[in-house]
């Protein structure tokens, strides 16, 4: 399997620590156990398993605290008229009862490729949202999840050429500088990390804290040949942003010429550094957590259900909110607990006076936010309200 470069900081190595520990001894945290002799994979809870729960603890990377299972994001595609539903899933593993496993939802043709990841880390965890959560869990532990990963595999719905494409300009641009390209290959890097960032992948809500939250993220194709290399065919999130800023430098070098190289469309750009600003922005400071709103009032990325534009997010708060069948009501109940986070000193760092009036603005934001969320088109028309008079930020 491909190494994957370390491509985030982690945010406090004592805060992974606590949180991990936490998910541990958390009765709705589910894992899926990969065994190394080729056994039936199977579901355990390390908050009732003293075996695994130990094996755990064991790997634990000591240098940041992170907790040694993978993660996986991915497109559902699914509807109420064609759920994709896998019934064959208890042939390839059991339950956290020794039991086949129910059927799930999960498209046909991502199906070999999720059994073939699995099956080349023997002796691993993994957790994997159509085996492990329930309706019942938590969405407060959903960040969790994936900040406490070892790494989190991103199946991204698109053809698995572009992922090798990606990888052999990224290898041309470690070799060459980017002065010495001709505008007939920065053309052909543009027009592929378009095709790339069209995926549905990247449109979604629920995948923005996938992409953000854990230390280490590698993209794929869903959907991979047999004869498939992971060298070939895996690319680290941190890889594809240095390539992109290699894209920007190559592009200047052409300004001044008629014919210049075809520009990153302004789409490209705002995906690229939505993930790249946040994976990096400190979001316990007032000003950070701004900016992180900003983000979201500037995103286009839409969700399936109004209630993930709420829900979709909370992992980074950390926000305990009840499930609720009505969005707008979602809706008050985040403003109430985000008002409540602002005011607690515990959860946010307040180091100066400019700090606290960015807190205070946002608070008298939350009082004054109204949104229908039934009507919302996008997170735009969500989170634009929070970010209302902080024109002077420029993130």
């Amino acid at each position: 399997m491909a190494s994957p470069q370390t491509d985030k900081q982690t945010d406090n190595t004592f805060q992974h620590d606590v949180r991990g520990y936490e998910l541990l001894e958390h009765p709705h945290f589910l894992l899926v156990y990969v065994p190394n002799n080729g056994a039936k994979m199977r579901l355990v809870k390390p908050s009732s398993d003293p075996y695994h729960r130990e094996q755990i603890i064991q790997r634990i990377n000591k240098e940041d605290n992170l907790l040694p299972h993978y993660a996986l994001s991915h497109l559902w595609g699914i509807s109420h008229n064609n759920p994709h539903v896998w019934k064959e899933i208890g042939d390839y593993v059991d339950d956290e009862n020794g039991q086949p496993a129910a059927p799930v939802s999960m498209r046909p043709k991502k199906r070999k490729t999720l059994r073939t990841l699995l099956q080349s880390h023997p002796d691993s965890y993994w957790w994997i949202d159509v085996l492990c959560a329930r309706t019942d869990t938590p969405l407060a532990i959903m960040g969790d999840i994936y900040a406490c990963c070892k790494q989190c595999y991103a199946m991204i719905d698109c053809r698995p050429d572009i992922i090798t494409s990606i990888l052999s300009m990224k290898h041309r641009s470690e070799e060459s500088d980017p002065a010495s390209w001709s505008i007939y290959e920065h053309n052909v890097a543009v027009n592929t990390l378009e095709t790339f960032t069209s995926s549905n992948w990247w449109r979604r809500v629920w995948t923005w804290q996938e992409a953000v939250l854990p230390k280490a993220v590698i993209l794929m194709a869903e959907t991979l040949p047999d004869d498939v290399d992971d060298n070939n065919s895996m690319l680290s999130i941190g890889d594809l942003i240095t390539l992109y800023d290699k894209i920007l430098l190559s592009s200047c070098y052409y300004r001044d010429t008629v014919f210049g190289p075809k520009p990153l469309p302004n789409r490209i750009c705002y995906i690229i550094e939505e993930i790249r600003d946040s994976r990096d922005r400190n979001h316990l400071l007032p000003i950070g957590l701004v900016a992180m709103f900003k983000s979201f009032a500037l995103s286009a990325r839409k969700c399936m259900d109004p209630l993930d534009y709420v829900y979709g997010v909370l992992g980074l708060f950390r926000f305990d909110i009840s499930r609720k069948s009505n969005p707008n009501e979602a809706w008050h109940l985040f403003i109430s607990e985000l008002e409540n986070y602002l005011v607690d000193p515990s959860r946010i760092k307040i180091e100066n006076v400019y700090q606290r009036e960015i807190a205070y603005k946002l608070l008298n934001n939350c009082q004054a936010c109204h949104c229908n969320l039934m009507s919302a088109k996008d997170m735009r028309d969500v989170y634009e309200c929070l970010v209302d008079g902080f024109i002077f930020l420029d993130d």
